[in-house]
């Protein structure tokens, strides 16, 4: 009996020692008596080269019993462990049909995809299908500080002509409180340098441009692993129906490439101004100017109030009416207090001839601009300034919520990953609130009604009020790009993040590619290595408690109602132009001025009909894009926003 036991002992174990070899992408190897790298290389289908960068320190002509590392025969890069052993009895012949009924299911999808492939032609074996997109390149400025002493005669207004930089970050920069310098001091001057670079933003579309041979008598896996460099392995997992053997007239996939494509390129606006169109244009703002005094505008210019919000929206506003004029464009416009009161929206309607005006840019909030839609059907009215309260409220079909549809940046996250999913590891992480817990189910079934079979991990804090460490490392996948969602503005939460930064970070297709050399530790042990990417459902504050180095590495992806790209030269001409009128750098709601009414007179100008020019495509001004929808019987919306994506050099890229 004992020697039974000892027996089931030894087999189980012989078992796990047998699965855990089968997880490792490099095993061990004893070299036989007569055995050489090439010999070796040869009966593993590997080339002598890359068998010697796995072992540098090894002579082409071992002794024998010398250990050297050898990829696994048995290695499957698309399994997922987990830490448990599962004990099933299964017959022989169960495994046999069950693995026959997998491979034939998974033959007939590929079959089905193949069919759907675009392909293009070739007069030899060899046919590739064709890529969709070139990789983008862009233009981008990069930080490089210089050194400058103070010499006679210099200022800080000439200096920041004389290096093409702003007064205001040479001042920042050197943290001046005044303009005064001093002789022989040393000033940090913050230049940009323009360089030219592969845009290859991570978490795109994935198109894939595949190479074609058709089988011809005297192939074999030896000679087409030969010839492709590739081992037979990897041609059965791109053609199942191999397990067959090959067959001549058989049309194989023999070299796949992937390239990422920009993700929802939509149609673009393009302005096209009319010169000889004139547009009447009336600016209803609530300035209360029956209610100032002087007191009251002090006080009032020194806090984040109705009146400064207003009068920064304004001087927005009107650089965007210099802006369209400077270009030939003709508009009149007519400013209006409506004192934030519909009792003096009531008066205006009465008092001005408002059945002339083309558009009508205000009243400033949601609630008095719906209103005023409703008085005046016929007039298209622009509503500047976002209101959860009041976001589905019904309106009249002619109001238009310029501003970002701020209820809606989860959702495009969301869209995003559904639509670039491609067999990630998706970690949900969030808090344990009920309503949170539901969001993680809801997305989690997202997942699954486009794959079945897709990997969602869902954490969220049981006992304690944090995400443990041993659990998150736990839900992480080393053999293929993990995906972490953090769904939840919990400060506790967002700090759990922090923890990935004692991990090698490493992008998993770098594992597959030719010449690859795992990490290993100082032991000579192979280190496991992560690819990871994280998105968070909102920017919040919390994450400026996250290093901005890991947030990099992690290639940190969000959604935003706004983005002003310092280094566009429009962006640049707008700041220096408003500074020179204003004395002052634009604030957001100066910002918020100018791309809401250049965007809507720019429409008009271009296509004379606005709700027409909302079928042209979408915009992107200084630091607002405009993408209006419609539903029926409501009012149009903008549901533009940005997907941002920070760069391991922390540059910023737009995904959308």
């Amino acid at each position: 009996m004992k020697k039974l036991q000892l027996l089931l002992i030894v087999t189980f174990l012989v078992i796990i020692s047998a699965s855990a070899q089968a997880q490792k992408k490099y095993i061990s190897y004893k070299v036989k008596q007569g055995e050489t790298i090439k010999s070796i290389a040869k009966d593993n289908e590997l080339k002598e080269k890359d068998l010697l960068k796995l072992n540098p320190d090894v002579d082409k002509k071992p002794q024998a019993n010398t250990m050297i590392i050898i990829p696994n025969p048995h290695y499957d890069r698309n399994a997922s462990f987990k830490d448990e052993v599962v004990v099933q009895k299964i017959s022989p012949q169960e495994k046999i049909d069950k693995e026959k009924e997998e491979l034939k299911k998974r033959i007939e999808e590929l079959q089905q995809k193949q069919k759907e492939l675009e392909t293009g032609k070739s007069d030899e074996n060899l046919r590739v299908t064709k890529v969709k997109r070139k990789p983008i390149t862009k233009k981008m400025m990069v930080h490089v500080d210089s050194i400058h002493t103070v010499k006679l005669g210099d200022n800080l207004y000439a200096l920041s002509k004389k290096y093409n930089v702003s007064l205001d970050s040479i001042m920042i920069k050197n943290k001046l409180e005044s303009n005064e310098l001093d002789l022989n001091q040393e000033l940090i001057i913050p230049m940009m340098v323009e360089k030219t670079v592969v845009v290859q933003p991570k978490g795109g579309v994935k198109s894939i441009k595949k190479t074609y041979h058709k089988v011809v008598k005297g192939d074999t896996f030896y000679s087409l692993g030969n010839k492709f460099n590739i081992s037979k392995e990897e041609l059965i997992r791109m053609n199942p129906q191999l397990v067959e053997g090959l067959k001549v007239e058989q049309e194989i996939v023999v070299k796949e490439e992937v390239e990422m494509l920009p993700f929802m390129q939509k149609k673009q606006f393009e302005d096209d101004i009319d010169t000889s169109r004139e547009i009447n244009a009336y600016l209803m703002l609530p300035f209360k100017t029956s209610k100032l005094n002087d007191s009251i505008l002090i006080n009032d210019f020194n806090k984040r109030s109705v009146l400064n919000i207003t009068t920064d929206f304004y001087l927005g506003a009107i650089e965007a009416v210099d802006s369209l004029r400077q270009q030939g464009a003709n508009i009149r416009i007519k400013v209006l207090d409506t004192e934030n009161s519909i009792k003096e929206i009531d008066s205006l309607n009465e008092s001005n001839d408002l059945s002339r005006a083309d558009i009508i840019i205000g009243p400033f909030y949601l609630k008095n601009a719906g209103y005023t839609a409703n008085k005046n059907k016929n007039i298209p009215i622009v509503a500047p300034m976002f209101s959860k309260k009041y976001s589905n409220k019904l309106f009249g079909e002619n109001l238009i919520k310029a501003a970002p549809k701020k209820d809606g940046l989860e959702n495009t996250i969301i869209e995003y990953l559904l639509e670039t999913f491609d067999d990630q590891n998706i970690i949900l992480i969030g808090d344990s609130s009920e309503k949170n817990i539901s969001k993680l189910n809801q997305i989690e079934s997202k997942f699954k009604s486009i794959d079945s079979l897709a990997s969602i991990v869902k954490l969220y804090p049981k006992e304690e009020k944090y995400i443990k460490r041993k659990d998150l490392f736990d839900s992480l996948d080393s053999k293929r790009e993990n995906i972490i969602v953090i769904t939840s503005p919990n400060k506790v939460i967002i700090n759990s993040i922090n923890n990935l930064s004692t991990l090698d970070l490493e992008d998993v297709d770098a594992k597959y590619e030719e010449g690859y050399e795992p990490k290993e530790d100082s032991k000579g042990n192979i280190i496991d290595t992560y690819d990871i990417q994280l998105f968070s459902l909102l920017k919040e504050m919390h994450y400026n408690f996250i290093d901005l180095n890991l947030l990099g590495k992690l290639s940190f992806t969000f959604p935003s109602a706004e983005y002003v790209n310092m280094e566009d030269e429009k962006v640049q001409k707008f700041y220096d132009n408003y500074r020179v009128k204003n004395f002052r750098t634009p604030t957001k709601y100066a910002i918020s001025g100018f791309d809401i009414t250049y965007d809507i007179l720019s429409r008009l100008l271009t296509d004379g009909s606005i709700y027409g020019s909302f079928e042209e495509g979408v915009s992107r001004r200084i630091g607002t894009k405009f993408e209006y929808k419609q539903k029926p019987s409501k009012s149009f919306e903008n549901y533009g926003n940005f997907i941002l994506q920070y760069d391991p050099d922390l540059n910023v890229h737009i995904l959308n």
